[in-house]
């Protein structure tokens, strides 16, 4: 991973937009990171670990803690992370959870965290994680390093090197094991032990359990059993023969009520059916009152939706006329900006007459005085007012040349800002359609979204429906055949009861013969007593096994029993499965279109809708510039259009000047410069009373120039002002033409008409979902009057008080039965259990002495008290070592050497992980802990990178391109210092880009390269340093 771009947005010290662009170290591959403590540096590698995972380097800040306190509260924390890997190039923007201002109303409101990030192909960027969940997934896949693996390869944040190094055998496995994943090891431990455990307790567990059972036995009244029973220990051969012994004895208490408690049970489940059938009938009442009284609460909602759907008509109405309404009014303020120029210019031409008739008074009353002046002077007064003119009029011409020539060029300017005003008010138009559009689009793939996961769910349980029918066959088929089953052991049990019977009269014809051989002659019957015996019994050859048919008919019906069961459960499950299927049909039955058709439309309207958004997302930018160049075009239009009316004026007031001077010149003096010799002749004669003639008649003549000028101003005003009103009648005919044409009596109500247009969405949106819930209640309705119609309300007090009888009546039979056949059923089960007691207790006791063997040696319990998944971690910890020993020989000039203790550790403290530093001016190893602060840091900078490597390896095709290393390197001398860098420009010289945070003046010197962190009152910046070693 090689870094590229790193943007920081009011993230810790950085308050705005803080960009470092790695490119600019063009080719170098060190740099330092300086500045002082608390301006930002850690920051920086908190910013890059929390792009990637979502976590700061160090751990000891979350990413919600990151918040800068300079930035301004509309700025949203982010960092955007672009970055080099296997020759692709990629882009990851994380935002953390955060508080953001309210857009509407005060308070702020909390914004989850957010990641996106793409991939350039071909010049273009690619979105390939839209989502956090994806973006971490993608981060994992590339990199191939979880967070601590990249925290100890890539970014080795403060206080890491030491940890590793100084910590004992404990901290360092905790370390190791996120490090290389040995928890798998661990874990077998953990079965190993586990399971020696479980077979101690099982085997010790057998064998209480079954003197418990043994002790259990009830001897009611064989006195064998019972002193045997109270013997001290207890034979369990004894015990158990006589125990089966009295089993089989009250094994013929339990058959006679079986038939009655058959027939009871038959007629309670009719019972319960027609229950069932009552219960649905009333919830099925029950619901359609639901249904009616929605309905009701819709119907009297339709006044409401009526004025609503007016105000949308309306609305759109209203729509049509904004524009004329806003042509109207700057129609008018045209209007009234033309009036005011006219107002001001005559004001101006009235105050300028009354100062040339003060003028012309002065002036006649200095020619009053004139009466001792000769003709001369008169004759030089005339040619010198003349030659005055002359030279007023070329230089008239002359600026009225560049009046001109200048107003051409502010008209053309003023016309192109004009028609590009235009231009930019159509754009205008156009994007905030488009950005409408775009906020309708963002709406609608909720939406669509919302619908996705609906369309999903709907998926799942059609899915369910069809695994549930085919399940629901099945339990059918295995229910019908435990049904025949049964049927098939209760003919077995019937024809064996038969059997007993005709054993029984065997037996007791046996038994007649037997007595009737006894019997003598006037000798009393040990029977009846009687001294008469005309018809004894006769011997009979068949022979008879009462306990055998006993034994076969408990073997029956214990089959039986197990079958009903079997059977009872099995129909429960399938009515169970039943109910389900009816459950998902009743959810499928208003569906018009498959499900999946319609998740393939959704999904397709959703890649339409998500394009069509990532098309439209830089339209608000676009927005936003064109109303920045609006604004900065209308500032240009106003300055021109008071630069070219200027102008205007100043040509008017040349040009009358011009006209005027000209008429007052005599054609013989135009093009001729005979007056000049005259001129030169009668000034010599000319007295004081000239001067102030000349100058009352020069300003006579300024005030008679300037109010032609203003004459003329006034005229064109006058023209300007009536074209201004005929095109204000204009647009105020088309608006009146338009307001006929509409609904509306005046502009104000359809000003107050217009809606915003979320407002008017969201209305529409309303209206649309009321007509779809009237729809669907009044179908349901409509459907559940259908279904009852025709129904009667069962009686359910009289089916519960049927339902009771037949319980009580059970009860009373099942506690008979259950006297009769508990005895047996628990004596036979108990017998049973002691028997696979004994043979299962001898297996476990044998398999223990083997696991328990294995778990104490991989748990530690052995000569080095060393685990398994310690000896594996010790494993790893020897090549790292390995490597990092070769950079500690050279940064200690040949003296240390790392080795791990391997000695037994006393008590029960486990061993194996700790190290030891071998000293070889000494010969002699000693503890890491003894090393200096400067020796322990080298030490330390040497294990991290070895330990960089070896994860490396062992990660499998994970691309290190990059180091960050955060740590201090005061604690070095010169000559360690250089043995450092040394170590680190090795690793940069396999092309790794190597960045160190550090407070050394030396280290600064000696890398060219420097990111400075400079920090202020407003916040923190960044800049890249570049100097000559």
């Amino acid at each position: 991973m090689k870094p590229i771009k790193l943007k920081m947005q009011a993230f810790g010290p950085y308050a705005n937009i803080e960009t470092i662009d790695f490119t600019e170290l063009d080719g170098r591959t060190m740099f330092v990171i300086s500045g002082k403590t608390g301006a930002g540096k850690t920051t920086v590698f908190d910013a890059i670990s929390f792009a990637l995972y979502g976590k700061t380097s160090g751990e000891e800040r979350s990413p919600q803690e990151l918040r800068s306190h300079f930035a301004d509260e509309d700025l949203m924390t982010e960092v955007d992370f672009t970055f080099e890997l296997k020759k692709k190039v990629y882009r990851i923007v994380r935002s953390p959870m955060q508080e953001r201002k309210k857009s509407r109303g005060e308070g702020t409101r909390l914004v989850n965290s957010d990641a996106e990030m793409y991939v350039f192909e071909e010049g273009k960027e690619v979105l390939t994680a839209a989502s956090l969940r994806e973006t971490d997934e993608k981060i994992q896949q590339i990199m191939q390093l979880d967070f601590n693996q990249f925290r100890q390869i890539l970014m080795i944040p403060q206080g890491e090197f030491r940890k590793l190094l100084t910590s004992d055998s404990t901290d360092k496995e905790l370390i190791l094991q996120k490090l290389f994943h040995t928890k798998f090891y661990r874990n077998f431990q953990d079965q190993l032990k586990n399971e020696a455990k479980e077979l101690k307790q099982r085997a010790e567990q057998y064998q209480s359990e079954r003197m418990k059972m043994i002790g259990s036995i009830d001897a009611l009244d064989d006195e064998e059993l019972q002193g045997e029973l109270l013997t001290e220990p207890v034979n369990e051969e004894k015990a158990l023969s006589l125990a089966k012994n009295l089993v089989a004895t009250q094994n013929e208490n339990k058959n006679k009520i079986h038939l009655l408690i058959k027939q009871t049970r038959e007629k309670m489940d009719h019972t319960i059916k027609e229950i069932e059938r009552a219960n649905f009938v009333k919830k099925s009442f029950d619901e359609l009152d639901q249904l009616k009284t929605k309905f009701t609460s819709l119907e009297q909602q339709k006044d409401q939706i009526s004025q609503k759907e007016q105000k949308i008509e309306k609305a759109v109405q209203a729509q049509k006329l904004i524009p004329f309404i806003q042509d109207l009014e700057l129609k008018k303020k045209e209007v009234d900006l033309r009036r005011s120029a006219k107002e001001s210019a005559e004001r101006e031409l009235t105050f300028i007459q009354g100062q040339l008739v003060s003028l012309q008074s002065d002036l006649d009353h200095l020619l009053s005085l004139e009466s001792e002046i000769d003709q001369k002077q008169k004759k030089l007064g005339e040619l010198e007012k003349l030659e005055q003119k002359l030279n007023r009029l070329t230089e008239l011409n002359e600026r009225l040349l560049r009046i001109e020539s200048s107003g051409k060029k502010g008209k053309t300017e003023l016309t192109r800002i004009q028609e590009t005003l235009i231009n930019l008010e159509n754009q205008k138009l156009m994007l905030e359609d488009k950005h409408r559009i775009y906020l309708e689009e963002k709406s609608n793939y909720a939406s669509i979204k919302h619908e996705l996961y609906m369309a999903s769910e709907k998926a799942g349980k059609e899915k369910e429906l069809s695994e549930l029918r085919q399940l629901f066959d099945q339990h059918r088929l295995s229910t019908d055949k435990l049904r025949t089953d049964l049927d098939s052991i209760e003919h077995k049990v019937a024809q064996a009861e038969k059997k007993k019977g005709e054993e029984e009269k065997k037996q007791s014809s046996f038994y007649a013969a037997s007595l009737a051989s006894e019997l003598r002659d006037g000798e009393p019957c040990k029977v009846c007593g009687s001294i008469h015996h005309p018809k004894p019994a006769a011997a009979s050859n068949d022979h008879y096994d009462i306990e055998k048919a006993q034994e076969e008919i408990s073997s029956l019906k214990e089959a039986r029993a197990r079958m009903d069961a079997e059977y009872k459960h099995a129909k429960g499950k399938m009515l169970e499965l039943e109910q389900r299927i009816k459950e998902l049909q009743a959810e499928f039955s208003d569906e018009k279109e498959p499900v999946i058709q319609l998740l393939n439309n959704l999904k397709v309207k959703e890649q339409k809708l998500l394009a069509s958004i990532r098309q439209s997302e830089g339209i608000k930018d676009q927005l936003q510039d064109v109303l920045q160049q609006l604004s900065r075009n209308k500032d240009i239009e106003n300055r021109l259009s008071i630069e070219v009316q200027q102008q205007r004026e100043q040509y008017v007031s040349t040009k009358a000047t011009i006209t005027s001077l000209s008429e007052e010149i005599p054609d013989a003096y135009i093009g001729n410069d005979s007056y000049v010799k005259e001129i030169k002749q009668l000034k010599q004669e000319i007295t004081t009373y000239q001067s102030r003639r000349k100058e009352k008649e020069t300003a006579l003549n300024e005030a008679g120039n300037k109010m032609a000028s203003l004459t003329e101003r006034v005229k064109t005003s006058q023209q300007e002002a009536e074209s201004a009103s005929r095109k204000e009648k204009e647009s105020a005919d088309s608006f009146d033409a338009e307001l006929q044409r509409s609904v509306f009596k005046s502009k104000e109500e359809a000003v107050s008409a217009n809606m915003h247009p979320n407002d008017q969405s969201e209305l529409e949106r309303e209206i649309r979902d009321y007509h779809q819930q009237l729809f669907l209640i009044k179908e349901k309705k409509l459907s559940a009057e259908k279904a009852l119609e025709g129904v009667v309300m069962p009686d359910a007090e009289a089916l519960k008080t049927r339902q009771d009888g037949y319980e009580s009546e059970m009860r009373e039979l099942e506690e008979m039965f259950a006297q009769a056949a508990a005895y047996v059923q628990r004596h036979e089960e108990l017998i049973r259990k002691i028997e696979e007691s004994i043979t299962l207790s001898s297996d476990l006791e044998e398999r223990y002495r083997l696991i328990g063997w294995i778990s104490d040696t991989a748990n530690g319990q052995n000569e080095r008290k060393l685990t398994f998944e310690r000896f594996v971690l010790s494993y790893y910890l020897d090549d790292i070592l390995l490597t990092a020993n070769e950079r500690l020989l050279k940064m200690s000039s040949g003296r240390y050497e790392l080795a791990r203790k391997e000695d037994r550790s006393k008590g029960n403290k486990q061993s194996g992980l700790e190290l030891l530093v071998w000293d070889h001016y000494t010969g002699q190893t000693r503890h890491v802990k003894t090393l200096s602060g400067g020796e322990a840091f080298k030490a330390s900078l040497s294990l991290a990178l070895g330990l960089a490597d070896v994860v490396q390896s062992y990660a499998g095709g994970v691309s290190l391109e990059t180091m960050f290393i955060d740590e201090g390197f005061g604690t070095l001398d010169p000559e360690s210092l250089d043995q450092a860098i040394e170590s680190l420009m090795e690793i940069q010289a396999g092309g790794r880009l190597v960045g160190v945070i550090s407070h050394v003046p030396e280290l600064k010197e000696r890398i060219d390269a420097r990111l400075e962190v400079t920090s202020t009152n407003t916040g923190s910046s960044t800049r890249f340093l570049f100097e000559s070693l």
